[in-house]
C-alpha cells in the first residue's frame, strides 16, 4: 500500500472523516475530489499561524502583506497561564492545566 500515493491520500481523508474506504469510494467523484483538495489544503497550513505559503508568495498569486498581526486576548488562556506560572520547580513537570467550569458562577448568574 505504501507504493500507492493516491490510496494513502484517500485513506488519510477517510481517517479524518472516520469512515471506511469503501464508504468514501461510494461518494460522488466531485465530493471525493473536494474532500481530497480540502485535506491537501489543510496539510499545507503552517501549524503555528494557519496560513499557507502561497498566500504570501506573490509569484503564486499571493501578497507579501496578505495578513497583519493583531492582538487578541483570551481570558481562558490568561487563567491557564497564571495557573501554570504559579507552579514551582518540579511541581509543574508533566502538568497540563485544564479549564473546569466554575459551578459557583453558573449558579449565581444562571448561565449554562
Amino acid at each position: 500500500m505504501d507504493a500507492d500515493p493516491v490510496l494513502a491520500l484517500e485513506l488519510a481523508v477517510c481517517h479524518h472523516y472516520l469512515i471506511p474506504h469503501s464508504q468514501f469510494l461510494a461518494w460522488d467523484q466531485d465530493d471525493r475530489d473536494k474532500a481530497i483538495w480540502q485535506h491537501i489544503r489543510k496539510r499545507q497550513e503552517c501549524q503555528a499561524c494557519g496560513t499557507r505559503p502561497e498566500e504570501w508568495d506573490e509569484t503564486r498569486g499571493g501578497d507579501r502583506n496578505a495578513y497583519i498581526g493583531d492582538l487578541e486576548r483570551c481570558r481562558g488562556c490568561e487563567v491557564k497561564e497564571a495557573a501554570q506560572s504559579s507552579l514551582v520547580g518540579d511541581e509543574g513537570r508533566g502538568v497540563r492545566i485544564v479549564l473546569i467550569r466554575n459551578r459557583k458562577e453558573v449558579t449565581e448568574h444562571g448561565h449554562p
